[in-house]
């Protein structure tokens, strides 16, 4: 009886215990989770209370000097006592005004004993802005908090200093050349009308193409070199193109001069400077005259949308000043069309070749053309090839002196479909050991072909002959 009144009081306290555990369980889950203390909120105060609408004048004294920024709607702004050519940047001049209007900063100190720790007994720049209504507000600037995020600034005439951050107040701290338009007028590279470039005594100019090609010409260009070249001759597009993307002329103006200019002419400006002229399908005109070099990786410059003002040029942004007139002239020799020609006779020392084309019945219709070479019949694709060896004869170079006198060594005489075209002679005369003088007869000769040129072509002529 003892024992099992025992057992039964074990049980019972047992019991008891997982009672007591699976409510403390359930009582731990529903209290909720400590959480942590939100942060403080830094509350900024208004330290000038002008809306940008509202505001008429802006007047900033800093070390660069003094900027006066005046409107009579709030919308519209002036810069008194500026040049005539004086350009403001409209985004910079809107993010002046806007951020300068409406000062939010954290109070520091509410009446400090010793304001020199903030710089602001001695302000290093100081802020007007008066109202519509002509209500005034002057805001002092000291020195920037050890981690350069912020500047300490107080209202004139009160002692509170406050922190405002570093993106507004530095702002306070803009000269007129901060402000100044420094973008120089867009081009659209891709679609050039006209270009002209001096530098030193070499010129490059390009005008557009005639518009007609040729009798013997298969294609044609954008543009014509005219400069320094006697002739006009095809622009090379896509190398041009490479040149414009790769040193396209100066967008930016890296620094303007703080003293008017009396005579440019001591800066190497004037009508012999350095310069660029673009213009473009859109009417865009870019016009700019370079000068000498400060002496620190700029040069003086004028763009004529600018008028007589004098800026710098940063060197490295000149690259276009060293266009290569040749690499961008059309270097085949003569590029005639294989449909325009009836017949090619070239002679020379020993040499005497005609390749022949015959049309037997609609002359727009080569199916049934028949080629020949030296009078033997040769399949069309032979012909080609032999054909593609004469007129791919390319320049290699400017001759130095193209007024050699000495007769044609080699020519090649092209005649045109239409009897009533004139024929065109390709002429080569010596210029040196390695190279001729190539041109079209009655043209001025300024290009030199390599000799070897010349001898391949008469090879691969003389291999189909005997083949």
């Amino acid at each position: 009886m003892i024992r099992k009144t025992r057992n039964l009081l074990i049980a019972l306290g047992v019991m008891a215990l997982l009672i007591i555990s699976v409510i403390l369980v359930n009582k731990m889950r529903k209290e909720p989770e400590t959480q942590e203390p939100a942060p403080a909120r830094v509350e900024l105060i208004m330290l000038s209370e002008i809306s940008p609408e509202s505001l008429r004048n802006l007047s900033i004294e800093n070390p660069e000097g003094s900027i006066t920024l005046s409107s009579m709607d709030g919308f519209t702004w002036i810069i008194p006592d500026t040049p005539p050519e004086f350009q403001a940047k409209e985004t910079l001049l809107r993010s002046l005004i806007s951020n300068l209007s409406a000062i939010r900063g954290v109070l520091i100190d509410e009446n400090p004993d010793d304001s020199t720790v903030y710089g602001l007994n001695n302000p290093s720049a100081e802020i007007l802005l008066t109202g519509s209504s002509g209500n005034q507000v002057s805001i002092l600037f000291g020195n920037s908090n050890l981690s350069e995020n912020g500047r300490y600034a107080r209202l004139k005439g009160e002692s509170q200093v406050f922190l405002v951050p570093s993106s507004i107040a530095n702002k306070a701290f803009w000269s007129l050349e901060d402000i100044r338009e420094d973008r120089l007028p867009e081009i659209n590279t891709e679609a050039v009308t006209f270009i002209y470039i001096r530098s030193g005594t070499g010129i490059f100019q390009a005008v557009p193409h005639s518009g007609e090609l040729g009798p013997y010409q298969p294609m044609g260009a954008s543009l014509d070199v005219i400069k320094p070249w006697k002739e006009r001759r095809l622009i090379q597009d896509h190398i041009f193109q490479q040149t414009m993307a790769l040193t396209p002329p100066p967008s930016r103006i890296s620094g303007f001069l703080k003293e008017w200019v009396e005579n440019p002419e001591s800066l190497g400006l004037g009508p012999e400077a350095d310069r660029i002229i673009i213009e473009d399908t859109s009417g865009g005109r870019y016009n700019m005259e370079i000068g000498n070099s400060d002496g620190q990786g700029r040069r003086y410059a004028r763009e004529s949308g600018y008028g007589d003002v004098v800026f710098l040029i940063d060197e490295k942004d000149l690259g276009l000043l060293d266009i290569d007139p040749f690499a961008h002239t059309g270097n085949f020799v003569f590029l005639a069309g294989i449909d325009r020609v009836t017949e090619v006779k070239i002679d020379g020392p020993g040499v005497s070749h005609v390749l022949s084309i015959e049309k037997l019945g609609d002359p727009e219709d080569d199916s049934d053309d028949t080629f020949s070479i030296d009078g033997i019949e040769t399949g069309e694709k032979n012909f080609k090839k032999i054909y593609q060896s004469i007129i791919g004869l390319m320049y290699e170079g400017a001759a130095l002196n193209d007024s050699v006198e000495a007769e044609p060594e080699y020519s090649i005489r092209y005649t045109h479909v239409n009897p009533e075209i004139s024929p065109k002679t390709i002429q080569f005369i010596p210029y040196d050991q390695t190279y001729y003088l190539a041109g079209v007869e009655g043209e001025d000769t300024e290009f030199i072909i390599g000799r070897y040129q010349v001898q391949l072509m008469l090879d691969k002529i003389t291999g189909a002959s005997e083949n």
